[in-house]
């Protein structure tokens, strides 16, 4: 017995919902990478003054926070490189526990903000780099 289109369709939707939830963990993967990539970025610069660490920093708080998020600035020269991931990883994240940590990362990408001393800069940034892997990490 062939299928019919309808048949067809609906497994198609079924499997649309099933994927979902992956759809949305390759949105938060890429924003938490992003994140992560630029807080290592800002330990690089942390070395050469925090001026151009507190600018990856930003970009940190962007994806992690998204558009409309509390510190989020993607007015020049900002700009927000997770744009095209998705809603910033806070919004994106569909577990309590991983929620949890985006938002300790979030307070630290704060924190990191008000560093001026470089040799303080890179310690911050290596930690706030290790929060966003234990981030990507919850499942």
């Amino acid at each position: 017995m062939k299928p019919t289109i309808a048949a067809m369709l609906s497994g198609l939707a079924a499997a649309g919902l099933l994927l979902s939830p992956t759809t949305a963990l390759a949105g938060i993967g890429e924003e938490l990478t992003i994140a992560q990539t630029h807080s290592l970025l800002a330990y690089r610069s942390g070395g050469r003054g925090v001026g151009g660490a507190k600018t990856h920093l930003q970009h940190v708080l962007n994806c992690l926070v998204g558009p409309g998020g509390d510190g989020y600035n993607a007015t020049p020269p900002m700009m927000d490189p997770c744009a095209e991931s998705g809603k910033g990883a806070l919004n994106d994240a569909i577990n309590p526990a991983q929620k949890a940590k985006i938002n300790a990362a979030i307070a630290m990408t704060r924190a990191g903000l008000a560093i001026e001393d470089p040799e303080k800069m890179q310690a911050h940034t290596t930690e706030l780099a290790d929060a966003i892997l234990a981030a990507k990490e919850v499942q």
